[in-house]
C-alpha cells in the first residue's frame, strides 16, 4: 500500500507502488492544486477520481475547503466510477494547513470527509508513522520508520515542507512590495522609506528580481 504523514508542517510519502508482482519505486502519491496538496494511499487510479469528486463536492457548496459540512448529505456517491474501498486521499487546504481533511471511500462507493488534527497518517504504515511523530519525528522520518517495518512502504520519501512554502510566498510577496514602491515613485530611496527598509535592500531586491527574469 504506502504510508503518508503529515504532522502539521511537513507532508510526506514513500514511493512504492505494488501491483502483482510488479514494484514501483518512483511514484508520486502527493498532488498539488489551485486550493492545496493532496496525499494518496491505496490503488494509485483511485487518486484522480476522488481528488476531483472533493473538488466537485466543494464547488457544490456541499462541503466547504476546510472540509466543513455544509448541506444535508453526509457522502458523495461516485457515480459510475469503481473506487477501491482501501483507497485513502489526506488533503491540505491552503486555507487551513493546521486542520488536514481526512477523505475515505467506503465499501459502498460512497466519499467520507473527515475533518483531522496534525499528526495524521494513511497507509499499510500509518501506525508506525503515528506513533513517530507523537514521540517527535517529524513527517518524513515517520515515512522513513514506517519503510523499516512496513514491506509495502519504501524509504524514498517525497516531501512538502509548508514552512519552506511559507517563507517562499513570503519573499514572492515582498518582491511584489518593492517593485510597486519603486514603479510607484520611481525611485529606490522613496521606495525604501515607504516600506521602512533602506535604500540598499530595495536595491538588493530589485537586483535579484531582474537577474532572475534574464
Amino acid at each position: 500500500m504506502t504510508t503518508v504523514a503529515y504532522d502539521g508542517n511537513m507532508l510526506a510519502t514513500d514511493s512504492r507502488a505494488i501491483g502483482g508482482y510488479i514494484i514501483q519505486e518512483e511514484v508520486s502519491k502527493i498532488i498539488e492544486t489551485e486550493n492545496g496538496y493532496y496525499a494518496f494511499a491505496g490503488v494509485l487510479i483511485d487518486f484522480e477520481p476522488i481528488v476531483n469528486a472533493y473538488e466537485e463536492m466543494v464547488a457544490s457548496s456541499i462541503y466547504d475547503r476546510d472540509g466543513n459540512h455544509l448541506d444535508k448529505g453526509d457522502n458523495y456517491v461516485f457515480s459510475g466510477i469503481s473506487i477501491s474501498h482501501a483507497s485513502a486521499v489526506i488533503h491540505i487546504p491552503y486555507t487551513d494547513i493546521n486542520n488536514p481533511v481526512l477523505l475515505l471511500v467506503d465499501d459502498q462507493g460512497c466519499l467520507r470527509v473527515q475533518k483531522e488534527s496534525a499528526p495524521c497518517a494513511i497507509g499499510s504504515g500509518s501506525d508506525f508513522a503515528i506513533a513517530a511523530m507523537l514521540s517527535g519525528k517529524t513527517a518524513k522520518e515517520a515515512v522513513e520508520i514506517a519503510a523499516m517495518l512496513d514491506p509495502n512502504t519504501d524509504s524514498n520519501v517525497k516531501v512538502v515542507d509548508f514552512e519552506e512554502k511559507a517563507e517562499e510566498l513570503d519573499s514572492l510577496i515582498m518582491q511584489s512590495d518593492v517593485l510597486t514602491a519603486v514603479c510607484h515613485h520611481g525611485s529606490f530611496k522613496k521606495a525604501a522609506e515607504e516600506l521602512g527598509m533602506t535604500k540598499q535592500e530595495v536595491k538588493s531586491i530589485a537586483k535579484e528580481m531582474i537577474e532572475d527574469v534574464e
